[in-house]
């Protein structure tokens, strides 16, 4: 038997007890843009699938 992945999401946004994260977002485009460890994720809300990830950084992103 055969599998064939159909579907990926992107990772959740990391946190940390007592710490906030921030979300941006922007009507326009209709997407939100968040940071996983050492990686940018830019998500389009009308079709999560249709991510963008820059993971090029040396250090975690803020």
């Amino acid at each position: 038997m055969t599998y064939e992945l159909v579907e990926a999401y992107a990772c959740t946004p990391t946190t940390e007890h007592g710490r906030g994260i921030l979300i941006s977002g922007d009507s326009s485009s209709n997407s939100m843009l968040y940071t996983k460890s050492r990686s940018v994720v830019i998500m389009n809300l009308q079709n999560p699938l249709n991510v963008s990830v820059y993971g090029d950084h040396p250090y975690p992103v803020t």
